[in-house]
């Protein structure tokens, strides 16, 4: 007489959700390896959009990954749109740590092609945004990027 519907965990739904996003991300990174930025940019920024809004940590990465999508695409405007959104939500999202080492590789990629006047601009405002930090003044003083070695044999063996 009475049907119960039928609903799914919401861990399910989660899990769900988690593949149909690793599947974009793969099909994003497929066609900016085809040599199709534009649609690699597109589904790079709406990922970065979705994993924003829910606060998930590689937000700020999808976002300058979009950015960098977007440069290769020939949408200057757009890609330094989403680079300086990327370095921004490093910072409020509290990826300080690594927050100097991916300025310094932005700046640099910006620079070597040929976009400084664009890597300048970026760079005055993430200090405007951040006037407390000063990553930048350390990312600009260190030239060579750091480098982590293993120790050549294993402590624990």
């Amino acid at each position: 007489m009475f049907r119960r519907r039928l609903r799914i965990p919401s861990f399910r739904r989660r899990v769900r959700a988690e593949r149909r996003a690793l599947l974009r991300l793969q099909e994003a990174h497929r066609y900016l390896a085809e040599g199709q930025p534009a649609l690699a940019a597109a589904m790079f920024e709406e990922l970065a959009n979705h994993a924003a809004s829910r606060e998930i940590p590689n937000a700020p990465q999808l976002s300058l990954q979009a950015g960098r999508a977007w440069l290769l695409a020939g949408e200057v405007d757009r890609g330094m749109d989403r680079l300086g959104r990327g370095l921004q939500m490093m910072a409020q999202m509290g990826q300080t740590g690594r927050l100097p080492r991916v300025a310094r590789r932005v700046l640099s990629e910006l620079r070597s092609r040929g976009l400084s006047e664009e890597a300048d601009a970026l760079e005055g405002q993430v200090r405007e945004q951040l006037p407390g930090h000063s990553w930048l003044q350390e990312a600009a003083a260190s030239g060579a990027p750091v480098t982590r070695r293993l120790p050549p044999k294993c402590p624990y063996c």
